[in-house]
């Protein structure tokens, strides 16, 4: 899923668009259908928007998926109104890839639906394998995979918004486990100072963390293993520049 049609993309696949496109429509094979159905990815092409409606009822949970992907391709009611009623999806890898369409898109009038999706009971208290909890608060992403985490999927794409579009619903969710740094760090981008007490609680909070992990080790204070622990990455890296 893009958020941009790239004209590179289009001159490459529209040679083979009316294939791909049967393909996708007519394989007996999942496997066939997914794959074509992902090469249509960015291309806006007539004949992928005119197919859509079909790939969206595909009987796979990933064909449906990767069709909710491009829908941000194509801009305007048809999409919308398309994600509103693929957020209710039965399956989580459908309901996850409707949040990363939305923030691909920053599509702001489904900002209620992404909510919604953060408030799934899906990935809340802990993200789906194999992203830890301690990866999402640092910041990680499983990058073009989709484990039907809707919780972590829906707040990746609320970061992808202005900030004035999504401040009070982040200042709602602070106390979420796996997003609250990455929210601070998003509200700090409008005036950190209201957030330093925050921010700078997060930083002793995981320094004290990983003091204790260090001494659990019996390494020596001053081994690699130690200052691995205290290297800063990621949020934590973003979080103390904003402090700094």
């Amino acid at each position: 899923g893009c958020s941009e049609v790239r004209p590179e993309c289009v001159a490459q696949v529209s040679p083979y668009a009316a294939t791909l496109a049967a393909v996708a429509s007519t394989s007996a094979s999942t496997l066939r259908r997914v794959a074509a159905i992902a090469a249509c990815s960015c291309t806006g092409l007539p004949i992928v928007r005119d197919s859509l409606p079909q790939w969206l009822r595909d009987p796979a949970d990933e064909a449906r998926a990767l069709a909710v992907l491009l829908l941000p391709d194509f801009p305007g009611e048809f999409s919308e109104r398309a994600l509103r009623e693929c957020a209710t999806d039965g399956a989580p890898k459908v309901r996850a890839a409707v949040a990363d369409a939305i923030g691909n898109g920053t599509i702001e009038a489904l900002l209620p639906t992404l909510e919604a999706l953060f408030s799934a009971p899906v990935g809340p208290t802990n993200p789906v394998p194999p992203l830890t909890l301690e990866e999402l608060q640092a910041g990680g992403q499983l990058m073009g995979q989709n484990v039907g985490d809707v919780h972590t999927s829906a707040g990746d794409a609320l970061l992808k918004f202005d900030t004035d579009q999504v401040s009070t619903f982040l200042k709602a969710n602070l106390s979420d486990a796996g997003f609250r740094i990455s929210f601070l760090c998003k509200l700090a981008e409008k005036g950190a100072g209201p957030w330093l007490d925050d921010l700078a609680a997060e930083m002793e909070s995981r320094r004290a963390r990983n003091q204790r992990k260090a001494d659990a080790s019996g390494a020596d204070p001053h081994a690699y293993y130690f200052e691995a622990l205290m290297t800063l990455s990621g949020k934590y890296y973003q979080c103390w520049n904003i402090i700094y």
